[in-house]
């Protein structure tokens, strides 16, 4: 269920030049991390499920306007796949990939999925 999610939302962020994964040993910098930070069964179903995926666009050169401008880009394409109101930069610690943090900006998105039983 989750997974199908991820994956989708990373299909849907390559549609528009973003490569994006779930997985942070095999993000392409730049590009997306995708990860579900919330669950909620708010469905009388039971198996329906409301989940916020928090995505971090990610841009090598920590305060280069290079940074900037990609992360920027970034977050407009993905602005022409749904809402993201509020974006927030932050430093990514990614081991294997750099030593020094990368900068980035981070939003969620909700989407509904449904388990079949």
């Amino acid at each position: 269920m989750l997974t199908d999610l991820l994956t989708n939302l990373a299909d849907a962020l390559a549609g528009v030049g973003i490569k994006a994964t779930h997985d942070p040993q095999k993000l392409s910098v730049p590009g997306a991390l995708l990860y579900p930070v919330s669950l909620d069964f708010d469905r009388l179903d039971g198996n329906t499920a409301s989940v916020e995926v928090e995505v971090i666009l990610t841009a090598r050169g920590l305060g280069t306007t290079a940074a900037l401008n990609t992360l920027e880009d970034m977050l407009h394409r993905s602005r022409s796949l749904w809402p993201v109101p509020v974006a927030t930069a932050v430093n990514v610690n990614l081991p294997n990939h750099s030593p020094d943090p990368l900068p980035g900006l981070r939003y969620t998105v909700t989407a509904q999925v449904t388990r079949t039983p």
